[in-house]
């Protein structure tokens, strides 16, 4: 059955989307693109998690001056070379599959990061319903369902919702981001008492949407959001 399996639907390298070698299986990644790949792993900004400009350094010039409304925000990869073209895929060429690879690396990174910080659950990022409708999938919830298997945590996917579409974050400067959130999302009534929320995006840049999304859930009743990104931006911003 496997045989038949990889015969229809071969894996294939999320940074080229050729298909994989047996040998490379494990890694996800052919070996000229796991070559090419950074792995942030626990070298990020202690709050938010981007790469750090100077090593010795403890936060990013970001979190130097910002004031965020998560606890603290893991990364896995760079947001650069395979993995722009990797993550482009996963949101818009269907490539869903990916999602597994990219979860089983986040889970080996920060699984006992999650586990020590007592996480109930795990929540995705919501997409504006127009725009699920039209790509047909979210990939924050694919890959929070993917995590979730790993961690054996549970997925609420519809505890937060989003009210409002807004202009694409990567037109904006930082304060346009900010005003272009206000009052974007809202939160659902649960009868379970969540105080510890793992929250899931794709790509972090400024922070401007995980932010607005953990002010949400703060003021819904939440007392602590924790976040992990797959792929962290570079730069100041």
């Amino acid at each position: 059955m496997t045989f038949f399996r990889e015969l229809l639907y071969p894996r294939r390298c999320p940074g080229c989307d050729e298909i994989l070698f047996q040998k490379e299986w494990s890694r996800g990644f052919c070996q000229t693109c796991d070559s090419k790949i950074t792995r942030i792993g626990d070298a990020g900004c202690i709050k938010c998690g981007k790469p750090l400009q100077k090593v010795q350094e403890e936060f990013c010039y970001d979190c130097k001056r910002k004031h965020h409304f998560f606890e603290e925000n893991r990364g896995v990869y760079v947001y650069r070379g395979p993995m722009k073209l990797a993550m482009y895929r996963l949101k818009y060429s269907n490539r869903r599959c990916y999602a597994k690879t990219f979860a089983r690396e986040a889970y080996e990174a920060h699984g006992l990061w999650i586990k020590e910080k007592g996480i109930q659950c795990i929540v995705p990022i919501p997409m504006f319903p127009g725009k699920m409708r039209a790509r047909g999938y979210n990939q924050a919830t694919v890959l929070a369902k993917e995590l979730g298997k790993l961690a054996g945590l549970p997925v609420y996917d519809n505890l937060v919702f989003r009210v409002r579409n807004s202009t694409p974050q990567k037109e904006l400067n930082d304060i346009e981001r900010k005003n272009n959130l206000k009052n974007a999302f809202k939160i659902r009534k649960s009868d379970v008492k969540l105080k510890k929320i793992l929250l899931i995006d794709d790509i972090y840049t400024t922070g401007a949407t995980m932010d607005e999304v953990c002010r949400t859930l703060r003021d819904g009743g939440v007392e602590q959001v924790y976040c992990l990104s797959i792929c962290m931006g570079e730069g100041r911003e």
